[in-house]
This record gives structure tokens, C-alpha cells and sequence, in this order.
């Protein structure tokens, strides 16, 4: 068993309060929020610090994203299974919440064919062409059989950003990217082409937020920021 430190880091295009109440509740853990920047630009500003901060010796880089909300032991437990097998990506994961966009046209969400954010394929290439169905996103009841019959952890080709923990290593070697959409996608398909495996934790099952309307949007609206707070 090794002991990791994680770097939380927050990017928040918006202001969504109850993410704002909940991110407020984790602790023991270092956060780096980075306020109404561009996408790319906030996870470069996001990685670079994270690189050239010394006095923190971060072994771990935690993407906790403004519509995502997660547990104490939701963290915790990510955490522990770093420590326990060394991975160089994992996440939890969460109901996919692209049907319920308000610009969705496609086939309607019901219980019974909900879908995770979790895929054994690579997305489509470019993303910003693909479509959902080319995704094939696992199913919620799939991921519930899935950990009856084989235990909580699944490796995955695509997650989506579900509370996902890159090591040092990652950080250092693949640099985040992205051509008109899907940061986690370029992710996905760097990881891939460097045999580096990421797994989820089908104990860690997080709540993503339907906040994709652009009005929510605050980039160019208020003075972008980056706001180191240490635990404690």
C-alpha cells in the first residue's frame, strides 16, 4: 500500500449552489477551484499548476466538475483504492444525463433503459460527429448485474469525468486537448494509444447535474479566477 495525496480541482464555468454546498462538506483534501475560464484553458491552467506546486507533493490529480456531486466517502474510497492497487486512472460513475438536455431530440429516457456515463469502446472520432447511440454507453441495470456477478470494479475505454483521479504520471505525459468539444473523449483516446487502462468503482455512484444550458454559462460574464484553499 502506498499514500497519495489528491489535488482537488474545481473547474466551475458556473455558479450552481448546491454543488457549492456539497463541495464545501469534503475535507482532507486540497482544492483548486479555477472560476469562468474557457474549458480547455482552465484544465491547462489547472494541470500546470498542479506541476509546478512543490510544497504539496501531489501525487494525484482529482477532476471534480460543477455539476458533478459526490460523498466524503465517495472520494475516500477512490482514494483507498489507489492506495491499495496503484491506478493510474480511476472514477466512479453516474446516471448519463444527455437525454435529459434541454436541446434533446432523440429517444426518450425511462427507467428501464437509462444509461450510465461508462463505455468499453472509444468514443466516436472526432466526438463532436458521433452520436449517442455510437458511444454505447453501459446501462444503469447492465452496471448493477455487472457488480453482483463480478464485484465493483469494471475497466472502461470512456467515462466521462464521473469524480475521475489521474496520476502524476498521466498529468505529466498526456496533455489535455480538445477539437470543438469532449475533453474527456481526446483523454480516452490518449490513454488508450499510451496502454494506460482506467477502471471505474461501481461503488462510488455519483449524481451528474442536467446543466448544459448556456444561459448557466458565466465565461465571459465575470472575471475568470484561480483560488488555491488548503484543507484545514
Amino acid at each position: 500500500m502506498s499514500d497519495c495525496k489528491i489535488l482537488l480541482f474545481i473547474p466551475s464555468p458556473r455558479e450552481i449552489p448546491v454543488f457549492v454546498n456539497t463541495i464545501r462538506e469534503i475535507k482532507g483534501y486540497d482544492k483548486l477551484f479555477v472560476r469562468y475560464y474557457p474549458e480547455l484553458e482552465a484544465y491547462e491552467k489547472a494541470s500546470e499548476w498542479f506541476l509546478q506546486e512543490t510544497s504539496g507533493k501531489y501525487t494525484h490529480f482529482a477532476i471534480c466538475p460543477d455539476d458533478l456531486l459526490f460523498k466524503q466517502e465517495d472520494i475516500d474510497l477512490l482514494k483507498q483504492d489507489i492506495e491499495e492497487n496503484q491506478y493510474d486512472v480511476i472514477q466512479g460513475y453516474c446516471k448519463n444525463t444527455i437525454r435529459q438536455r434541454y436541446d434533446w431530440t432523440g429517444r426518450a429516457e425511462t427507467v428501464d433503459n437509462a444509461d450510465s456515463n461508462l463505455s468499453w469502446v472509444l468514443p466516436p472520432n472526432p466526438p463532436v460527429n458521433g452520436t449517442y447511440d455510437q458511444f454505447q454507453f453501459l446501462s444503469m441495470k447492465f452496471l448493477d448485474k455487472y457488480k453482483e456477478d463480478f464485484g465493483p470494479m469494471i475497466k472502461v475505454k470512456f467515462a466521462g469525468f464521473p469524480l475521475t483521479i489521474l496520476s502524476r504520471k498521466v498529468i505529466e505525459t498526456i496533455p489535455f486537448r480538445r477539437i470543438h468539444c469532449c475533453i474527456d473523449s481526446f483523454l480516452a483516446f490518449d490513454l488508450a494509444e499510451k496502454g494506460i487502462d482506467q477502471y471505474a468503482d461501481l461503488r462510488v455512484r455519483i449524481v451528474h447535474i442536467e446543466a448544459s444550458d448556456p444561459a448557466k454559462i458565466l465565461v465571459g460574464k465575470r472575471t475568470p479566477t484561480v483560488e488555491f484553499e488548503r484543507d484545514g
